[in-house]
């Protein structure tokens, strides 16, 4: 028999256009918000495979909330800045 792997959760940072209340943390399955002074928030959230990811996008997308960024927190201390994200 084929035992698969244990899945390893990855801790994914994701950039919102909007002030996310850390009320909302449970709901969004998020392990911390941050509201930023550009009226921006950071999502951070330990997903364990792709579906539970693609859910957390999915809801977030359902609030009418821009997604910013969605970054892979071993790959970034600290997501670029709105403007930093329009330049060519």
């Amino acid at each position: 028999t084929i035992t698969p792997a244990p899945q390893v959760p990855t801790v994914f940072t994701i950039h919102v256009g909007a002030s996310v209340a850390r009320e909302w943390s449970v709901w969004l399955e998020a392990a911390d918000i941050v509201s930023r002074e550009d009226g921006t928030s950071l999502i951070t959230t330990k997903v364990r495979d792709q579906a539970m990811l693609l859910g957390l996008l999915i809801r977030i997308r359902d609030l009418g909330i821009p997604l910013l960024g969605l970054y892979p927190a071993s790959e970034i201390d600290h997501p670029p800045t709105h403007a930093q994200e329009e330049a060519p």
